[in-house]
C-alpha cells in the first residue's frame, strides 16, 4: 500500500508535536520556554559567586519567614511598589541580581527578573531552581523558620505533603469527629467571590462554635507556636491547596500530627465566581 505524499506535512506536524509535548513533559525547567528573554542561573553558578549576588525572594513574607537563602532580602513581585523596593537593595542598575521563589515551576522569579530588567537592570537573574534546591544544595547559607544552617532531614518533601491530603468527601466526614477544628487560612478577598458572594465549601455538616475558625496564616502560625491545638483533629484549608505547604512546617515543628489539607484547596470543590 502506497501513502501519498500528499499526507507526509501531515504526519511530520503530528509527530512534531507529540515529540515536543514529550520533550516539555520531561524539561527540568518547563517555564523557561515561556520567558525565553530572562537570564537565568544555575545552583553552582549563583553558588560560586555568591558574595558577589543580591539574592532577592520574590515571594510573600509566609514563605519567606518559613524558608529562605541567608543572605536574601524580600522584594515580592506582587508588591505595586516593587522596582521602588527593588532600587533600594540594588541602588546600581549594573548590580548582579538573582530572583527566586519556590521551584521550577514557580514564575515569580521570571516576572521579577523580567520587571528588573525592564526597569534598566542589566544584570537581573532568574535563579529558577528555586529555594529548595538551594537549601538542600547548600545548607550553610539557608535558613529554615529563622535557624540556620538548615537541617535537609527537616526539608517536607512532597510525598510527606501528599500524605496529608485528603480527598473532599473525606474531609467533611473527619469534621464531625470528636476534637476536630476546621480552619480556613485564606485571606479575606478569597473568601468572597467577585460577583460580592461569599466562598464557602458545600454540603459542610454543621460544626459546635469554636470548630470552624477563619485564621489568617500569621495568626494560626502564632496559636501553633503556642500549641494551642495539640490534641485535636486539624482539617486545613485554603484556596487552592498551596500555601499549607508552608502550614506544615510550623505544623510538624511543633509536634503536630493529626491533620489534614484538603486536596487542591476550597477552588476545587466550589464554582469560584471571578470576572
Amino acid at each position: 500500500m502506497k501513502t501519498n505524499p500528499q499526507h507526509y506535512p501531515l504526519w511530520l506536524c503530528t509527530l512534531s508535536l507529540l515529540f515536543s509535548s514529550l520533550a516539555q513533559a520531561g524539561t527540568p525547567f518547563p517555564l523557561r520556554e515561556k520567558f525565553p528573554d530572562v537570564a537565568t542561573i544555575s545552583t553552582d553558578k549563583l553558588r560560586a559567586q555568591y558574595d558577589h549576588f543580591i539574592i532577592v525572594d520574590a515571594r510573600s513574607r509566609f514563605e519567606f519567614d518559613t524558608i529562605h537563602i541567608q543572605k536574601a532580602v524580600r522584594v515580592p513581585i506582587s508588591s505595586k511598589s516593587f522596582q521602588k523596593l527593588l532600587s533600594k537593595e540594588a541602588k546600581s542598575k549594573n548590580h548582579k541580581i538573582a530572583f527566586y521563589c519556590n521551584g521550577t515551576t514557580c514564575s515569580k522569579s521570571y516576572r521579577a527578573a523580567a520587571a528588573a530588567t525592564k526597569a534598566g537592570y542589566t544584570q537581573a537573574h532568574a535563579y529558577d531552581a528555586g529555594v529548595f534546591e538551594w537549601a538542600k544544595a547548600n545548607p550553610e547559607h539557608s535558613t529554615l523558620l529563622g535557624s540556620s544552617p538548615v537541617v535537609p532531614s527537616q526539608l517536607i518533601s512532597k510525598t510527606k505533603l501528599n500524605q496529608h491530603m485528603v480527598d473532599y468527601e473525606t474531609f467533611k466526614q473527619r469534621a464531625t469527629a470528636p476534637k476536630t477544628i476546621v480552619i480556613d487560612i485564606r485571606d479575606a478577598a478569597q473568601r468572597t467571590n467577585s460577583d460580592g458572594t461569599k466562598n464557602t465549601l458545600p454540603d459542610m455538616p454543621a460544626l459546635a462554635k469554636g470548630h470552624n475558625l477563619k485564621l489568617g496564616l500569621d495568626l494560626i502560625k502564632r496559636q501553633l507556636n503556642q500549641r494551642k491545638y495539640r490534641g485535636k483533629q486539624l482539617l486545613i484549608f485554603d484556596a487552592t491547596g498551596k500555601q499549607v505547604r508552608w502550614l506544615q512546617y510550623s505544623l510538624e515543628k511543633n509536634g503536630y500530627s493529626n491533620y489534614a489539607f484538603l486536596k487542591g484547596g476550597i477552588y476545587s470543590v466550589t464554582k469560584v465566581v471571578h470576572k
